[in-house]
């Protein structure tokens, strides 16, 4: 069976290389997910008996007990993806054992198909082939939760998936493999690009959220809006209002004029990997005192 997101596994026994039990435990679970292609519940649990069933679409949570670690993983066609990794304070705190708490967390993070209904595509993410940074693995792997919904409604999305997974997976092999090197620079890095891609995710959650309730407030439907922007494609209009394709300025101002939304609301913050380190670069290189208090508003990813 494929495991996908073995980085945040592999991060944890990084993070706790000296619980050897707890390291191996992780590893036990790692090659009982990849020796096994578990074809029932029943089969899960003989193998895999601190495996429980919270979700009726294939999401179990793994109570590594001794350890009090908690492990929440997918399960599709032939592959695992872990979604969640934690001890059993943040997990009290986040699901609070609760199954629709776990829903509601689900349907939060773009998991749970009763509300993740929304057109994607990825065309250009995969044209370039390879998965180049971490800030763009964690992208990657946000993409592949929106595209494991859409995929329950229309199967033609299982085909950019399975795409997408293979350079998941061959960025994983390269960078977060056992025989990789793993070291603390690289789990900060990681660490730090986990924040980023979650940031954006939300930021383009809560504008879609915002226009939508501006939109409803003027009985106005989303197609409206993209007649008013000049874009008669209904699919292109989605990509847009979900962060797939980027609004251009001159949409965002006719949208901060029209729903009388604040462009801070609209207009995202973040920049590309290669520009934070260009400025923090050339930041460094002009030694102002001035500036230095500024230069973690260029982290690197």
């Amino acid at each position: 069976m494929r495991l996908i997101n073995r980085k945040a596994l592999e991060k944890l026994k990084k993070k706790k290389i000296g619980n050897r039990p707890l390291t191996k435990a992780i590893d036990k679970l790692i090659n009982d997910i990849q020796a096994c292609n578990w074809e029932s519940q029943k089969e899960l649990i003989i193998t895999r008996p601190d495996a429980d069933s919270i979700h009726e679409d294939g999401f179990y949570f793994f109570n590594i007990n001794v350890h009090r670690t908690m492990i929440l993983l997918e399960f599709g066609e032939n592959e695992a993806s872990v979604v969640w990794v934690g001890d059993h304070q943040k997990y009290e705190q986040i699901f609070q054992n609760n199954k629709d708490t776990i829903r509601k967390w689900l349907s939060a993070n773009d998991l749970d198909i009763k509300i993740m209904k929304t057109q994607l595509d990825i065309q250009k993410l995969l044209e370039n082939g390879i998965i180049e940074n971490a800030l763009d693995f964690e992208r990657a792997l946000i993409t592949d939760r929106k595209l494991r919904v859409l995929s329950k409604e229309d199967p033609k999305y299982k085909v950019l998936r399975k795409k997408l997974r293979q350079l998941i997976e061959a960025y994983e092999n390269r960078h977060w493999s056992a025989e990789t090197k793993i070291t603390n620079q690289k789990i900060q890095e990681s660490d730090l690009a986990e924040i980023i891609a979650e940031q954006e995710r939300l930021f383009i959650k809560t504008r879609k959220e915002l226009i939508r309730q501006k939109l409803k407030d003027l009985s106005l439907s989303q197609q409206n809006l993209g007649l008013v922007l000049g874009h008669g494609s209904k699919s292109y209009m989605s990509e847009l209002m979900n962060g797939l394709s980027p609004f251009s300025l001159r949409d965002l101002i006719i949208i901060n004029r029209l729903l009388k939304i604040d462009l801070t609301d609209l207009i995202p913050t973040f920049l590309a990997q290669a520009d934070r380190k260009k400025v923090r670069a050339s930041i460094e290189k002009l030694d102002n005192p001035k500036l230095s208090f500024y230069k973690d508003d260029f982290a690197i990813a």
